[in-house]
């Protein structure tokens, strides 16, 4: 994306809606129950049963859903995406875009129908305005790591992160990727399951590297283009949305 553009409108594409050519197998219904969760996790293990599902699915599609339930390598993935909260916040166009986009305050949030909210980010609205406006604070040996802590304690009981690899080099393979995902998490979700992407390890190029030296899994053709944790949370809050009218454009 282009940081400095004053238009900030970016097309994805045309759309256009035509008859399905098969009745979908997966219950329509639960594309309602989705819910990214960024809450604390039960440390209940993931059936194994769900698992298995979710890895026919990525198959079916040609990409590969793999994960582990080892406490070590998931405690590693977990302070990864924690770190590049602040891989991403040392680059000042980058920590601008985030900062555009937080909402602090419910009223906030409700207001611009978008963004992300510190509700749905499980963190108190004025400490996140607090130390995302003021990096610097991040940086403070005695401070900085308290507020490691405090970020830390939103991702309590994960027992099991996952990630998916598979062809990832056009806009075909991006749309077919975007597929498999859904069909994925509508199958955990099935099993009462929530998923939090870490989509910020995936994009950050420092970060990506170093989920690679973690898990080894990359290969020429295919990339690891999704990373998360998933287990059984409380249902989490939902995050305000615009109409329709608003994103979609003659």
């Amino acid at each position: 994306m282009d940081f400095g553009s004053r238009d900030r409108l970016h097309p994805l594409g045309t759309l256009t809606l035509e008859p399905a050519g098969k009745v979908d197998d997966l219950d329509p219904r639960l594309l309602l129950e989705r819910r990214t969760s960024r809450l604390p996790y039960a440390r209940r293990p993931v059936p194994p049963a769900a698992l298995d599902e979710a890895r026919r699915e990525a198959a079916e599609r040609g990409h590969v859903l793999a994960g582990s339930s080892d406490r070590r390598l998931v405690d590693r993935i977990i302070r990864l995406n924690q770190q590049t909260l602040f891989y991403d916040l040392e680059n000042a166009d980058v920590r601008a875009e985030i900062q555009s986009w937080l909402r602090y305050s419910e009223r906030h949030a409700r207001t611009t129908g978008d963004g992300l909210s510190a509700r749905c980010l499980a963190l108190p609205g004025p400490l996140m305005r607090l130390v995302l406006g003021n990096y610097w604070i991040w940086k403070m040996p005695v401070i900085g790591a308290a507020l490691r802590h405090i970020y830390l304690r939103s991702m309590r009981g994960v027992t099991q992160v996952g990630w998916i690899r598979g062809p990832f080099g056009d806009e075909r393979d991006y749309t077919e990727a975007g597929r498999t995902l859904l069909r994925i998490w509508l199958v955990l979700t099935r099993h009462a399951l929530h998923l939090h992407p870490f989509g910020s390890v995936i994009t950050n190029p420092r970060a990506h590297g170093e989920l690679v030296d973690i898990v080894g899994q990359e290969e020429d053709a295919d990339m690891i283009w999704m990373l998360f944790r998933v287990g059984y949370s409380r249902r989490p809050p939902e995050s305000h949305r615009r109409d329709l009218g608003e994103l979609r454009l003659p």
